[in-house]
């Protein structure tokens, strides 16, 4: 009997003009999102990778000169992009996509795809995540808002208790059949997904199957969500107009309204600091003393060990200008780890207040999971730059203890060095964190969109038991 009932909500739904033309519609969204996001994502990572390819070129055809003068002409990283990014591109447009690293700065990470937005793409791009997260939700609320009401307001609830025919088993046959409707839609969209992330086997899909298929996951649990919500009030309330009036609001709440609320009060409670304000409290910073003296307690013991010295004593035999160069640098290491630190930490608290709060909706859980599985959070934003800060400063310890011990031995004139010192450098490689590190700090949003499963489902079959009396 429960597989009629599935069967004949199945058909119904197909049947019905709002399922198939809207189903139609954001069918052909999602496949245009798809290709969309999948030919900016090839083109993108394309651009990337062969750029990173030609500033290595440029850094190893440097002609002869002084070692300090290739770290000022220093070399661009590119950050990698991850497959499951054409999907969710999160923050990515905000972000910037590459830094300039030289002597003694830590330059700040450029060239936000949103500067070159038309006004229409300022108010967001279509994306596949965009679509699942919100038009999708809005399809199940206009089809299954009336899946019950409309069958009390005809009577056919009466009909079918008087043949004996369980209101409960009624209602779960007809979320099943719902439920399978709505798969044609949603499931052949991520398989179509996966099918592209298929074709890009380049550096950028590294972990993303394992990211892409918790990501599909998480997705079929919040449209479940939407699923027992909307049949469970469709089964609680006695019209139509009502169910559809609080499934539309919850949809509104959900989507438009608690998501930039979380927002705007975490901006507020966490307020992060002009580029002017950061600028200044470096310069602050390095005219203090105290660094260079924490510093110094850092480079002495690596240089006296990696040179087999005696002692402090014999660091001045080496070449004066080389010290002066690794003291400035070393200090403008912990200057750049504070300042910096610090200002991350502000957004990640921003990030960190929103994710405590994610169990309000289930769209504010399912979106901080989404962009750290796609790799567009702030999180790999991060990893980007303190991956990149960390070859420039292999780039600038390089060079500078190279002028440290060589300094002077070619006589009076100035130092030189040429391809044996710059291939020293190795290539700049930035690997993907890994899923585990991906989702570090996903905990509550993980727990609050399975609660609210739960709690959804459970509304759900507490509508279904009571059908009975109504």
């Amino acid at each position: 009997m429960i597989s009629t009932i599935v069967r004949h909500e199945f058909k119904g739904a197909l049947r019905d003009g709002r399922f198939r033309w809207a189903g139609i519609i954001i069918a052909l969204l999602l496949l245009a999102a798809l290709l969309a996001g999948w030919s900016y994502h090839r083109e993108i990572s394309a651009q990337r990778h062969h750029a990173s390819l030609a500033e290595q070129e440029r850094w190893l055809a440097q002609p002869e000169k002084n070692p300090h003068s290739a770290a000022h002409y220093g070399i661009y990283a590119f950050k990698p992009r991850l497959s499951p990014a054409l999907l969710d591109p999160g923050v990515e447009p905000y972000a910037g996509v590459t830094t300039w690293m030289e002597a003694h700065k830590q330059n700040d990470v450029l060239y936000r795809p949103a500067e070159d937005a038309t006004a229409a793409q300022r108010f967001g791009d279509l994306t596949v995540a965009l679509i699942l997260q919100l038009l999708l939700p809005l399809l199940i609320v206009a089809v299954g808002f009336s899946a019950v009401t409309a069958e009390r307001e005809r009577g056919t609830l009466r009909q079918i208790s008087a043949l004996g025919l369980s209101p409960t088993r009624w209602l779960f046959g007809k979320a099943a059949g719902l439920a399978a409707a709505f798969a044609l839609l949603a499931v052949p969209a991520l398989l179509l997904s996966g099918l592209v992330l298929a074709g890009l086997q380049d550096a950028a899909t590294e972990n993303a199957w394992s990211r892409f298929g918790l990501m599909a996951l998480l997705y079929l649990v919040y449209l479940g969500v939407f699923l027992f919500l909307t049949l469970g009030v469709s089964a609680t309330v006695r019209s139509s107009r009502a169910s559809l009036i609080i499934l539309l609001g919850v949809w509104m709440l959900n989507g438009l309204l608690v998501p930039r609320m979380l927002s705007e009060i975490a901006a507020g409670r966490y307020a992060i600091p002009s580029v002017a304000t950061v600028k200044n409290e470096i310069q602050r910073r390095q005219q203090n003393p105290e660094y260079a003296v924490r510093a110094r307690a850092i480079w002495e013991p690596r240089v006296i060990e990696r040179y087999g010295l005696s002692g402090v004593e014999e660091l001045n035999g080496l070449s004066s200008r080389g010290l002066s160069l690794l003291r400035g640098e070393s200090a403008g290491y912990l200057v750049f780890d504070e300042v910096y630190g610090e200002l991350h930490d502000v957004i990640e608290a921003q990030n960190a207040y929103q994710r405590a709060r994610s169990w309000i909706a289930p769209l504010a859980a399912l979106q901080p999971l989404s962009r750290a599985l796609a790799g567009t959070d702030f999180a790999h934003h991060r990893h980007f730059i303190e991956s990149a800060e960390a070859y420039r400063r292999l780039v600038q310890d390089t060079l500078n203890e190279d002028i440290l011990i060589n300094d002077g031995k070619q006589g009076s004139g100035a130092y030189l060095a040429g391809a044996e010192l710059w291939a020293k450098v190795p290539p700049l490689v930035i690997s993907a964190p890994s899923l585990g590190d991906a989702l570090r700090g996903q905990a509550v949003p993980l727990i609050a969109l399975a609660a609210w499963f739960a709690a959804t489902l459970a509304f759900f079959t507490t509508a279904a038991r009571r059908l009975n009396a109504l």
